[in-house]
């Protein structure tokens, strides 16, 4: 079994407070309705040239010898490849309609995780810290409202490892919960960054507002990741920032906290981290916005840690 994870709890499993699997049911009524759909188009195009000729020449009791011959073998090798393609559609069609069941969603108190199983033995798991989620958005097509589900998708700032910038989980009940917990989540994620203007010090999150999440979580008390850090950001979306780390890492990108405004690892120079004092130049792309004055730049790391430094937007 393989089980790729992005995040190693530190300490035991992390507590679960939402989860969600994708719903069969809205995949195989779209999957009925398009096999109908395509067997129609299949029946007008394949099927209905060969019996109408051939009823035509019986009725009528035509015989042009070699050519009627022709022309009806060619319309009856013409039926057969729509019966072939369309058994080819039917079979990949319910296959990727049962897939939809592999996906999974939840969330810790420490992150979003995805669960996609690729087999009877095997699945990949990624988790996301709230510091790499930017945006979750539920949409609802014509069978998730007949069936009461939505579909998930979650906006990452980004992810090296998969190359994906966002996940999807189809078909899931209680997507409002979810979306709402992610939402108070990152309330008190923000509320850590808000508070790294004074780096070093214990940063004290109030989870009283999140079901199941209580003030002695773990994710409290935690100590900011990085101390004595500075730095600018010009008119260009430039900037450069100082910071000491006590241990090394990759970067898997940033963002301006309360923003959109994210780089990807090809914008960062280096983009590693080393133990001790750190130089990094970021390149912003979309400034549009932005107003003047102090903002809190977020490095995430492919190891599902964040580390936070005060700029000054010039």
């Amino acid at each position: 079994m393989s089980n790729n994870r992005d995040i190693q709890p530190p300490m035991g499993p992390p507590k679960i407070l939402w989860e969600a699997k994708a719903s069969l049911g809205p995949a195989i009524a779209s999957y009925v309705v398009k096999m109908v759909i395509s067997f129609i188009m299949v029946y007008i195009f394949f099927i209905l040239p060969y019996t109408l000729v051939v009823n035509y020449i019986n009725l009528n009791s035509i015989n042009y010898g070699y050519y009627s011959y022709t022309v009806q073998q060619f319309l009856l090798y013409w039926m057969y490849l729509g019966i072939f393609i369309y058994i080819i559609i039917l079979i990949l069609g319910l296959l990727r309609a049962l897939r939809v069941r592999n996906v999974r969603a939840y969330i810790t108190e420490q992150a979003i995780g995805v669960r996609v199983a690729r087999g009877a033995f095997s699945y990949s798991e990624h988790e996301f810290p709230f510091s790499q989620v930017y945006k979750v958005d539920v949409n609802r097509g014509f069978w998730d409202r007949v069936f009461g589900t939505g579909t998930m998708t979650i906006h990452l700032v980004s992810h090296e490892r998969t190359g994906k910038y966002f996940f999807q989980v189809p078909h899931i009940r209680d997507y409002d919960y979810g979306k709402q917990l992610i939402y108070n989540m990152q309330l008190n994620w923000k509320s850590q960054v808000n508070r790294a203007s004074n780096p070093g010090t214990n940063i004290n999150i109030n989870l009283s507002g999140i079901p199941g999440m209580q003030p002695a979580s773990p994710i409290a008390n935690q100590p900011a990741q990085a101390t004595d850090t500075e730095g600018s950001i010009n008119s260009e979306g430039i900037a450069k920032i100082t910071f000491y780390a006590a241990q090394p890492a990759k970067i898997s990108g940033a963002m301006i906290a309360n923003t959109n405004i994210v780089a990807t690892p090809e914008d960062i120079w280096p983009n590693s981290i080393n133990a001790g004092q750190n130089y990094l130049t970021i390149r912003f792309r979309n400034m549009q916005g932005l107003q003047k004055g102090y903002h809190i730049i977020i490095i995430n790391t492919v190891e599902g840690k964040s580390i936070t430094v005060p700029v000054k937007y010039e």
